[in-house]
């Protein structure tokens, strides 16, 4: 989506992506394993994500908008966060310790509206440790391409300056 590689473009420091599509990863199947264990029984790619969130800096959601939400790929994958919740709500763990700065970014071709695809967006930044800075959305992209909504690119480019400033304020100090 060019909305985020624009994004992507001017942002400082290592960027990790990790899609939706392209992982295999199978959704939460309920099987409550994580709610006596420390670990999801489930091996597959979401266990590299498990293990890399506190790493990070910034969440960045990207989705296309189907049906006036988040896509399904993305949400099956996200319902594998509910492991993070578990650790929290049923053995008092906090596996997510690092707060972060977030971003999102929708593009749909449609008419809908993006009120519940930003509510599970703000549900998944909440249970991650995430204060969403900003959104950009770039909607009825039939009729005008997201690589030509200019609004939508200047507000990544935005977003993505204001990502660096709390990436800045917050890495070490170096000598170099």
């Amino acid at each position: 989506m060019k909305i985020f590689k624009t994004l992507r473009k001017h942002l400082i420091g290592e960027v990790t992506l990790f899609s939706a599509y392209d992982q295999l990863i199978s959704p939460c199947n309920d099987c409550r394993h994580c709610w006596q264990q420390t670990e999801c029984p489930m091996a597959d790619q979401m266990q590299t994500l498990y293990s890399k969130i506190n790493e990070y800096d910034n969440v960045i959601i990207v989705s296309t908008l189907y049906f006036s939400e988040l896509s399904g790929p993305l949400l099956s994958m996200c319902s594998r966060f509910q492991y993070f919740w578990t650790a929290r709500q049923f053995r008092n763990i906090e596996l997510i310790t690092k707060h972060k700065k977030g971003v999102l970014i929708i593009a749909g071709a449609g008419d809908g509206d993006t009120i519940s695809a930003e509510r599970s967006a703000d549900i998944l930044f909440h249970h991650l440790k995430t204060d969403c800075i900003g959104k950009v959305f770039s909607l009825k992209t039939a009729v005008t391409p997201a690589s030509k909504d200019w609004r939508a690119l200047a507000q990544a480019k935005e977003l993505a300056e204001n990502l660096n400033d709390h990436y800045l304020a917050t890495a070490p100090l170096t000598d170099d």
